[in-house]
C-alpha cells in the first residue's frame, strides 16, 4: 500500500527548496530586466528590478548578466549616462561596480568627467573609486585645466598603473601630456612643476617631451616646447631627433589626419619649426644633457676626455692580447714541429742517388 504520509513529508523538504531557487534565479535576472527597462525608457520598472537585485547577486553576475551586451556597461554606467540619482544612490554602494570597466576601458568615473559632473566624480573618488590612465586622458582632453587639478589632487587615489607612472619622476605629466598631444597639460607641466625638465628623458626610449609632441602632431604643443628652451638636437634610443622622428612618420606612417591629408601637408609646420630649432642649436653648439630627469648639461671637453682616456685603455687591452695569443700560437706550433723534424732530414738524405755516393 502506498504511503501518502511520506510522500506528504519529501514535499514539504522538496518545495521549499524548489521555490528558494526559483527565487535566486528571478534575481539573477533582475539585472537583465533593468537594462531592458532602461533601454525601453521605462525607469519606474527599471527602478524595481534594480531595488529586488541584492549585492551578492549583482556582484556574482557582474560578469555575465550584470554587463549590457555590446559595450559591457555596467549598471552604475548606465545610472550615470542617464543621470538618475536614485540609481546611483543604490549602486554606488557597491564597491565592486566602482572600478568595473567597460569593452573601452572607461571606468564609471571616467563617464562622470564626460558629462563634466564635478560633483559626481568627487563623490566616485571618496566611495573608492580609483582614477586610471584612461581618467587621466580624459582630463587632458579638456582646454580648461580644471579636470587635470581636480584628478592631480586625489594622487592617493590612484591606481597601480597611473601610481607608477608618477613614481617615474616629476616629468611624468609633462611627458605624458606631451604624448596625448595636449597642450593645455603641457603648459600645467611647466608651471607646475618647472621648465628644468623641459628636456627630461624617459627611461626606456629616452624620449623628449618635444619627441612625443612632434611625433603625435600637435604643432602648438611644439611651439610651447621650443619656446620655453627645448632641445632638439637630444636623440632617442634609437638615435633620432625629433625632427628625424617627423620625418621617419611622413615617409613611413599611415596619414594621420582622418579628413584624408598626407603625412607631409599635416606635419609641414612642425618640420619647419623643429628644421629651424635645429639649425639654430647646432650653430650655438649646445650642449646635449645625459638621459634622466636629473641630468645636468656636459661641456665637449669632458666628452672629449672620457673619449681619448677610453681610446687608450682600449688600445692598450688590445695590444696586450695581441701579444699574448701570437705567444702562444708561437709555442703552440714549435711544439707541434719538434716531432717532424728528424723525418725530414732523413727522406732527405734518402734521396742522394748511390752512384753519386760511389764517384765521391
Amino acid at each position: 500500500m502506498f504511503d501518502y504520509k511520506k510522500l506528504f513529508f519529501v514535499m514539504q523538504i522538496l518545495f521549499p527548496l524548489s521555490c528558494v531557487a526559483m527565487d535566486r534565479a528571478i534575481d539573477i535576472e533582475c539585472l537583465r530586466g533593468f537594462f531592458a527597462y532602461a533601454r525601453a525608457s521605462k525607469f519606474k520598472d527599471a527602478d524595481e528590478y534594480l531595488r529586488r537585485a541584492t549585492s551578492e547577486e549583482i556582484q556574482r553576475g557582474c560578469d555575465t548578466t550584470g554587463k549590457q551586451p555590446y559595450t559591457y556597461d555596467t549598471a552604475l554606467h548606465v545610472a550615470i549616462r542617464l543621470k538618475n540619482p536614485a540609481w546611483i544612490d543604490l549602486l554606488i554602494t557597491h564597491q565592486f561596480l566602482l572600478n568595473k570597466a567597460n569593452n573601452v576601458g572607461e571606468i564609471p568615473l571616467d563617464i562622470a568627467l564626460a558629462l563634466n559632473d564635478k560633483f559626481l566624480a568627487e563623490r566616485l573618488i571618496i566611495a573608492g573609486s580609483r582614477p586610471t590612465r584612461i581618467t587621466l586622458t580624459k582630463a587632458l582632453e579638456f582646454s580648461e585645466s580644471m579636470w587635470l587639478e581636480f584628478i592631480l589632487k586625489y594622487v592617493d587615489h590612484f591606481n597601480q598603473d597611473l601610481t607608477d607612472l608618477v613614481s617615474t619622476g616629476r616629468q611624468w605629466l609633462l611627458l605624458e601630456s606631451a604624448r596625448l598631444a595636449s597642450v593645455q597639460g603641457i603648459k600645467y607641466a611647466l608651471e607646475k612643476y618647472g621648465t628644468d625638465l623641459i628636456n627630461a628623458q624617459e627611461k626606456t626610449y629616452k624620449s623628449t617631451a618635444l619627441h612625443y609632441a612632434a611625433q603625435a602632431g600637435c604643432t602648438q604643443g611644439v611651439t610651447l616646447l621650443l619656446t620655453y628652451g627645448a632641445n632638439s638636437l637630444i636623440k632617442d634610443s634609437y638615435s633620432e631627433t625629433p625632427l628625424a622622428v617627423v620625418q621617419r612618420v611622413v615617409m613611413y606612417a599611415p596619414p594621420r589626419d582622418p579628413a584624408g591629408t598626407s603625412n607631409a601637408e599635416y606635419y609641414r609646420s612642425i618640420l619647419e619649426q623643429l628644421a629651424q630649432a635645429t639649425q639654430q642649436d647646432a650653430s650655438h653648439n649646445i650642449s646635449i644633457p645625459l638621459t634622466g630627469s636629473n641630468s645636468s648639461d656636459v661641456s665637449l671637453e669632458s666628452i672629449n676626455a672620457f673619449s681619448s682616456f677610453f681610446s687608450r685603455k682600449f688600445g692598450i687591452v688590445c695590444m696586450v692580447g695581441a701579444v699574448t695569443v701570437c705567444g702562444l700560437y708561437y709555442f703552440w706550433h714549435m711544439k707541434e714541429e719538434e716531432p717532424g723534424g728528424n723525418e725530414e732530414k732523413d727522406e732527405i738524405v734518402c734521396e742522394i742517388p748511390i752512384d753519386e755516393l760511389d764517384s765521391q
